[in-house]
């Protein structure tokens, strides 16, 4: 029997990025402040994981 410990998600990075993301977000991303879903894109040379929720549909939401 193989060990738990043994899952690819444990020795690569971006596996372990795409498991917590399908455990956080089982339908995609959603933006912490307003609840959006849509229109959320990687920030380009931002960190592994790190998104945003584009600035037009925040100010339509009235967030800040």
């Amino acid at each position: 029997m193989a060990s738990a410990l043994a899952a690819p998600c444990f020795h690569d990075d971006a596996a372990a990025l795409t498991e917590l993301e399908a455990t956080l977000w089982p339908n995609g991303p959603v933006c912490p402040h307003c609840g959006g879903a849509e229109r959320i894109t990687p920030v380009r040379g931002g960190r592994m994981g790190l998104r945003r929720l584009q600035e037009a549909v925040h100010r339509h939401r009235g967030a800040t």
